[in-house]
């Protein structure tokens, strides 16, 4: 049964994760081009905004007993595979996450 505690709390931390950036009013281009910290600030918060959707995505898949994904992008194929995602959405998110 998948935990709605674990997904709550996953969920969470990636509202918080999106606010910090929302919130982050005072990085501009130009200072982000320039400022080491708030590249790191920028990118590192971006990066734990996506590996909270993919604990989300995986502790799905693991908890239902779906075939195991072979990438980042298979795990979007998976879940549409098990009706949990429409089809039609899966080749964007596949898109989205071919940097990884």
């Amino acid at each position: 049964m998948i935990k709605i505690a674990v997904i709550q709390r996953l969920l969470n931390n990636l509202e918080s994760y999106v606010n910090d950036l929302r919130t982050a009013t005072d990085i501009t281009h130009e200072k982000y081009i320039h400022v080491v910290r708030l590249q790191r600030f920028v990118e590192r918060t971006l990066q734990i905004s996506i590996e909270c959707c993919f604990d989300i995505v995986h502790h799905i898949i693991s908890d239902k007993g779906f075939r195991e994904p072979n990438s980042y992008a298979d795990a979007f194929t998976v879940l549409a595979e098990q009706g949990v995602l429409p089809q039609e959405s899966v080749s964007e998110f596949q898109r989205k996450t071919s940097i990884f």
